[in-house]
């Protein structure tokens, strides 16, 4: 089942399982970020969000087993961060970043786990199973 409005979605993979929520503007990260976790086998649920403020607010109807961001304003990252972890502290958080820069400013903010945009598909997949299992 697929429930779209034009600034949140919701896939429904399966029944029962984990739900990620994936912050990030639409585009070919996002995209392609959709098509991995549909392949991951404990996955039940995936919202997106294209911006901080509104992904508080998916998360806040139904605490996600992992947040995932990417291809947000810097600024917007660390605010998403900081306030994602003071509302659920123990949900894993996964940012991909542009560059090297960005790297310690978001572990500051909160990040779990930090991994460049660039990462290879497979290495990420096993990551995000790692932090989903946490």
């Amino acid at each position: 089942m697929l429930i779209t409005n034009l600034e949140s979605h919701m896939t429904r993979i399966q029944p029962h399982g984990k739900s990620i929520l994936l912050v990030g503007r639409q585009g070919h990260l996002r995209d392609a970020l959709m098509s991995l976790l549909c392949t991951l086998p404990d996955l039940a649920l995936i919202n997106t969000a294209e911006t901080g403020p509104l992904a508080l607010g998916v998360a806040g109807k139904g605490r996600p087993d992992l947040l995932i961001a990417g291809s947000l304003p810097e600024a917007e990252t660390n605010a998403l961060l900081q306030q994602f972890k003071e509302n659920w502290p123990d949900t894993p958080t996964l940012v991909l970043t542009e560059n090297a820069r960005q790297v310690e400013r978001v572990q500051l903010a909160g990040a779990t786990r930090v991994l460049p945009a660039h990462t290879p598909s497979r290495q990420l997949l096993i990551e995000i199973a790692g932090l989903i299992k946490q």
